[in-house]
């Protein structure tokens, strides 16, 4: 089972698809695609390298927390949706990858 249908079954979600998505510069980011009980929706993973992490380990709470306070502010922002830092990963992953904010893409408040 790969570490995105793990993250899938932890959310309660069926993965329905993976992509990576181009233009990450700080950190490898890929789409899923899941169904929440209804309609598809899209979530972006973002996984930061392990040199970042190393010179900040708090880089993806602090990301998801600007995101927060965009989002709550009325900007068109993907909203937060989950960080993880442990718990539902195998170890390979939390070693390589560290801490990543999972949200969903393009969404804005209210909507």
């Amino acid at each position: 089972m790969s570490s995105f249908q793990q993250l899938a079954l932890k959310l309660g979600t069926e993965l329905l698809g993976v992509r990576p998505l181009a233009g990450g510069v700080s950190a490898r980011v890929t789409a899923l695609d899941v169904r929440l009980g209804g309609p598809c929706r899209r979530l972006v993973v973002r996984e930061y390298g392990r040199q970042d992490l190393i010179r900040a380990p708090d880089l993806a709470a602090r990301e998801f927390h600007l995101l927060e306070v965009l989002y709550r502010a009325g900007l068109p922002v993907p909203s937060p949706c989950i960080i993880s830092r442990a718990g539902w990963s195998p170890p390979s992953w939390r070693a390589k990858m560290g801490p990543l904010p999972l949200r969903t893409s393009g969404t804005s408040p209210g909507s």
